[in-house]
């Protein structure tokens, strides 16, 4: 699955912004309970499909599309239902709603009093389903006390490591676990939103003089070139996986001076009018950085005032065990067994 993701940077705000969507508001727990309570299930809602009444057949098909994926076990099973437009109308619904469970983030109820913070990562474990590993545990006795509600993943894991004095490690293996490392650092410009976490890791900046070989009639017998990039990492919750990143394009950059840092043409500087990137940690399942080339900043320029960008993403929603057999017309009515693939 492709889709595109777009990261705002405000430095001297220190936030880092992945905006692929619209956050809701949040409704107060009592009011979402009693609307839950007096509203329709999908069973019901999925019989007004097959009503005679147009209305009634919209109205109920954006209330199970509403329901969200609580809906899907409903929505399947009518897939054998005897009404033809009830049939047609779960089939067109399934596959947007499988999409947007698939980009709902896995969300966190957890509370943890004056416990060791291994024991809060071995918690997330459990209800995650997400191998953690702590990398080099110090053996540290201190206590911690956490309690999230409905809290995202990737918040309720930022957090728990925060407190804890734990880094994520950049590892490119091809597996899914987390690996923390504990040390006394900060990850300052993190911004999560759904499945995603967006880091950005900072600035490369690199001066050549080449004066080795220069044609005969240059008059200045020095080649000179600069170049400089923005380093950004994104994350995806370990139960999707990072195929690819795409061409990453800025739309808005600039500097505390009010110059423009995005490239264009025959700017003086290596690579202008080129929106190159170029991205690696390829072998991590969840992983992947990327460094886009930015302009050169004004002379007098000592901060990033902000940068906005996209970048597509194509991800590895689901895997679907297949089996292969050679003598097709020799297998009727076998069974098969075997291992699932990890």
């Amino acid at each position: 699955m492709r889709m595109r993701i777009s990261f705002v940077l405000l430095v001297g705000l220190g936030l880092l912004v992945t905006a692929w969507g619209e956050e809701k508001a949040k409704a107060p727990a009592t009011a979402v309970a009693k609307a839950a309570a007096t509203a329709p299930s999908a069973e019901k809602l999925i019989e007004q499909l097959g009503d005679r009444d147009f209305q009634t057949r919209e109205a109920a098909a954006k209330a199970i599309e509403a329901l969200g994926p609580a809906a899907l076990p409903a929505l399947k099973k009518a897939q054998g239902h005897s009404d033809p437009e009830v049939r047609r109308r779960t089939s067109a619904m399934i596959p947007g709603i499988e999409r947007a469970a698939a980009f709902t983030p896995k969300r966190i109820n957890l509370e943890i009093k004056n416990k060791p913070i291994k024991e809060a990562i071995a918690a997330l474990t459990k209800q995650t389903g997400y191998k953690i590993t702590i990398n080099n545990d110090r053996g540290d006795n201190q206590v911690y006390s956490f309690a999230f509600g409905n809290t995202p993943f990737w918040e309720a894991f930022d957090k728990v490591c925060s407190t804890g004095g734990l880094v994520l490690q950049e590892y490119s293996g091809n597996d899914t676990q987390l690996y923390l490392w504990a040390q006394d650092s900060q990850v300052p410009y993190v911004h999560r939103e759904g499945p995603f976490r967006t880091v950005a890791q900072g600035f490369y900046y690199s001066k050549n003089i080449n004066f080795g070989a220069l044609p005969r009639n240059q008059v200045v017998p020095t080649s000179r070139s600069e170049s400089m990039s923005f380093n950004v990492s994104v994350y995806v919750e370990p139960r999707l996986g990072i195929l690819s990143l795409g061409q990453a394009k800025l739309t808005e950059a600039e500097d505390d001076k009010g110059g423009s840092l995005v490239p264009q043409q025959n700017n003086g500087f290596q690579g202008g009018g080129m929106m190159h990137s170029h991205y690696y940690g390829g072998n991590s399942r969840f992983h992947q950085q990327a460094s886009i080339n930015v302009a050169p900043p004004s002379k007098d320029a000592r901060n990033v005032k902000i940068i906005k960008g996209t970048v597509p993403i194509t991800l590895l929603v689901e895997k679907k065990p297949e089996v292969i057999v050679e003598k097709i017309t020799t297998v009727k009515n076998k069974k098969f067994t075997g291992t699932r693939p990890s």
